[in-house]
């Protein structure tokens, strides 16, 4: 009796493609039937769905492959969203461990100057190349330059963080 949300391809007149949404209803009239159709061109939204989840991907991957270590966390309450392999080694933590938990709740920086950097962060849009410290699981304390900067994240306010250990390197 109907069809709703169909999704399928179309050959256009150029030769090309196109995406297309298809609805259909049977409806009754005396004695006849008929069918009552619809069809949408989603055409443009079929390509720039395409393009966002490129565009997604190409950030992903430089994300996780980064030597950089690099962490989003929500701002409202510390917690880690999203970590890569490179900050789980700088921390000492597997990526389970750290994500849904807070750098205050594991250790890994003390409150004060977790206010701080969300106060410079709020203050500024960004912190850039701040010379701070880190402690790793063993306790450590870790020298980093810190970068912040402020984005949302399904409607949430959320900080995206890049960590260099310079603790060599001041040695």
């Amino acid at each position: 009796g109907k069809v709703n949300d169909v999704e399928f391809v179309f050959k256009t007149k150029s030769g090309g493609t196109g995406h297309g949404l298809f609805y259909s209803h049977v409806i009754e009239q005396l004695e006849d039937k008929y069918a009552l159709t619809k069809v949408l061109d989603i055409t443009e939204r079929k390509r720039a769905e395409e393009a966002l989840k490129a565009s997604e991907n190409k950030f992903l991957s430089a994300f996780r492959s980064s030597p950089t270590a690099i962490t989003i966390t929500r701002i409202q309450d510390g917690k880690f969203l999203e970590v890569n392999e490179s900050a789980c080694q700088l921390f000492g933590y597997s990526h389970a461990e750290l994500i849904g938990h807070t750098s205050l709740e594991l250790g890994i920086i003390d409150a004060e100057a977790r206010q701080q950097n969300i106060d410079r962060l709020k203050e500024k849009g960004k912190v850039r190349n701040l010379e701070s410290h880190v402690f790793t699981r063993s306790g450590e304390k870790r020298i980093i330059l810190l970068s912040i900067e402020a984005l949302k994240m399904d409607g949430e306010n959320c900080a995206i963080a890049t960590l260099i250990d310079i603790t060599e390197r001041k040695r």
